[in-house]
């Protein structure tokens, strides 16, 4: 925008303050951006190191990252549908054996089993912790969730505080 010299000095003024309005408004705007991005930030970084150290600590990384062994299901198992889910979700219970002794689990499965044998991964220094290849008995995603939106509470509320205690002074 360029200032043109011809006109009055009201005119000039006007042109001043509408001009610095419009620069309020931008540097709102770009605050406003920032502070999305900060918030995003904020939440996102703190969630993963938790989720990260959880699983870190949890048996469900040792179970993963364990042996493997093939187990036998046993003939039954019990479906479950859900409204949130489109497919349904079968429990299966299994016994496999390690160094001569057997050792029983139970997990939930995608696929109606078709099979008696599978695969179950388990913990070399406790057998007892065991799941199912391909298994989902992990409540991660939940437990992620629930501290990114705690996270996320958080830091809405001392923002609001924030910006309450600046309107103030």
């Amino acid at each position: 925008m360029f200032l043109n010299l011809n006109k009055s000095d009201r005119e000039l003024e006007g042109e001043y303050k509408n001009a610095v309005i419009e620069g309020k408004i931008h540097r709102k705007k770009i605050v406003i951006i920032f502070l999305i991005v900060f918030v995003f930030l904020l939440v996102s970084i703190p969630t993963t190191v938790v989720f990260f150290i959880y699983q870190s600590f949890s048996s469900h990384n040792r179970v993963s990252n364990g042996a493997k062994v093939v187990g036998f299901l046993d003939n039954k198992y019990t479906e479950k549908r859900s409204t949130t889910r489109p497919n349904a979700r079968y429990d299966v219970s299994y016994s496999f054996v390690v160094n001569d002794k057997t050792y029983t689990g139970s997990s939930t499965v995608f696929s109606n089993p078709v099979s008696k044998y599978v695969v179950v991964l388990y913990d070399p220094n406790d057998p007892n912790n065991n799941k199912l290849e391909g298994s989902n008995d992990s409540s991660d995603e939940y437990i992620v969730g629930i501290i990114a939106i705690i996270i996320f509470a958080v830091l809405v509320n001392l923002l609001i505080f924030a910006v309450k205690n600046k309107a103030k002074t």
